[in-house]
């Protein structure tokens, strides 16, 4: 079983507010995590949370690389 975060430590682990977190869960443009609700207490699974935060780390499309054979004098 994963570990859970509860909000402020989702709040904390990206240093925003509680309520940016309410936000960003509300937003699904953004595909942040929907929590899991025990006892009305919103919960994040860890696991889901890294995946998330690895999916927004990849460019979403290649970043040109710099031609090496040129030489830099004309």
């Amino acid at each position: 079983m994963s570990q859970k975060l509860r909000k402020r430590a989702m709040a904390d682990r990206y240093g925003v507010t509680t309520k940016t977190i309410d936000r960003w869960a509300a937003d699904p443009k953004l595909g942040f995590p929907a929590p899991l609700r025990i006892n009305a207490t919103p919960l994040w699974d860890l696991e889901q949370v890294e995946s998330w935060e690895r999916d927004r780390a990849r460019p979403e499309r290649p970043v040109p690389q710099a031609d090496s054979t040129a030489s830099a004098t004309p």
